[in-house]
């Protein structure tokens, strides 16, 4: 190899070495304006941090007001409550500190069988709380049926006033609720967690 060859090496290395410092330079260049501050290259003020960026809230589903139906003898196979409710046991854990939104309620003073309902979420649970103004005498008890097969899921049973909580972990299905109540004035949300909206 040349002296000549080493000095055109030696000359491209030195070109490169001086334009990487004058780009490094660039991007740490502030320049100032007239009151003597800096200002931010346009390109770094245009952006935000991240850690500050709020997410979009989630939509909450409008909530579906369920009914009973007329005739659920001619409707539905599953029409009376089961005489073993005492199985399904009584409140399930609650979700800690994650609220439930709710996408569907009921609000009932008598008993019945309520209309088909669609839940589309795989987790989701009954928030019910029961009240009276003659606890001594009222109590509610609720069996939640698969539409498809007609079986029961899940139940609660209350003699008096009280709040439970079922949480329902199944696929996406139709369902309907029977109520047997007397005295109590029941109020019961269908909830899930937004995570599943």
């Amino acid at each position: 190899m040349s002296s000549g060859d080493l000095l055109s090496v030696a000359a491209g290395v030195v070109i490169v070495i001086l334009v990487a410092f004058g780009v490094q330079w660039w991007g740490d260049y502030q320049p100032t304006d007239e009151r003597g501050t800096g200002s931010q290259h346009p390109s770094i003020a245009n952006q935000t941090d991240p850690a500050l960026t709020t997410p979009a809230p989630v939509r909450a589903p409008s909530i579906f007001r369920i009914s009973y139906v007329e005739k659920p003898v001619l409707k539905y196979k599953t029409y009376l409550i089961p005489d073993e409710m005492n199985l399904f046991g009584g409140s399930d854990p609650s979700w800690g500190p994650e609220d439930g939104v709710p996408f569907a309620c009921l609000d009932a003073t008598l008993g019945g069988v309520t209309e088909t309902f669609y839940v589309p979420y795989q987790m989701w649970r009954m928030n019910c709380t029961v009240t009276s103004e003659k606890p001594a005498s009222s109590y509610v008890k609720a069996a939640l049926v698969d539409a498809g097969n007609n079986t029961v899921i899940k139940g609660f049973e209350l003699n008096g006033p009280g709040h439970i909580i079922k949480n329902i972990q199944i696929m996406p299905r139709d369902y309907y609720l029977i109520i047997e109540s007397q005295n109590a004035l029941t109020h019961i949300e269908m909830e899930t967690k937004p995570k599943f909206l």
